[in-house]
């Protein structure tokens, strides 16, 4: 339940019951029934209606208005998740916005708001959103290399065209990949808190990046190899 006290402040309060996102689902209407896909999305954390919800309030749709800052949110909230086309479509939505001064203070008032209660949720969310570049890194990564995610939407192939054609001095193309190993790294450990315990995650971490010391290399990677067997069970249950 994660991202739940969003509701509080960006939408309508959550109703306890059935599962949110097959009532959305069985409406087939998502505009007529927003409000039940907004609540689906964060109570249940589900990046494609996440991704489907920011898509919408990007450019707004039939009676919706465009609403920038639920597009900021919902995209981020997917993104975390892995979904690549979130990534892709987030870092076109930043640097959209950061062309114009305008827009690019617009941008930091809906991140210190998006910021507040990300922080209450105690999320990865560092404060700020990921350097475009490495967003499209992360989206362009082959779907196989990216199992510590929960989502399914791993593939956006376009996102590797865009950062072929990027120029980037050698500095700022190793900052990217520093800051994308920064991600990978904690969404891995994400993962190993959600579907470990206490014990067994505490265990991963001291065989993967112990406090102390230095990590046996065998050792990190038979507990890097376990982990990716765990979630693949845990994804087929």
């Amino acid at each position: 339940m994660r991202y739940i006290l969003l509701l509080s402040v960006f939408l309508i309060p959550f109703k306890a019951g059935a599962s949110l996102c097959d009532v959305a689902y069985a409406s087939g209407d998502i505009i007529q029934n927003i409000s039940v896909y907004e609540q689906c999305a964060l109570s249940e954390n589900n990046d494609r209606v996440l991704a489907k919800l920011a898509q919408i309030y990007s450019n707004g749709m039939q009676n919706i208005s465009p609403n920038i800052q639920k597009a900021l949110l919902f995209y981020q909230l997917s993104a975390e998740n892995g979904n690549a086309r979130s990534q892709l479509a987030l870092a076109k939505m930043l640097m959209k916005m950061d062309e114009r001064p305008s827009t690019r203070e617009q941008l930091k008032t809906h991140l210190e708001k998006i910021t507040f209660f990300m922080k209450q949720e105690q999320s990865g969310f560092q404060g700020e959103f990921l350097h475009p570049m490495v967003l499209m890194l992360l989206a362009s990564e082959p779907a196989e290399n990216k199992w510590y995610y929960m989502s399914d939407e791993l593939s956006a192939p376009e996102a590797g065209g865009l950062l072929k054609n990027y120029k980037m001095t050698q500095e700022q193309r190793h900052q990217m990949h520093r800051l994308g190993g920064e991600w990978k790294r904690r969404k891995m450990f994400e993962a190993a808190k959600e579907i470990y315990s206490q014990s067994e995650f505490e265990k991963f971490e001291q065989a993967v990046y112990p406090k102390i010391g230095r990590a046996d290399a065998f050792a990190r990677k038979q507990a890097v190899e376990k982990l990716k067997q765990d979630i693949k069970k845990y994804k087929e249950k």
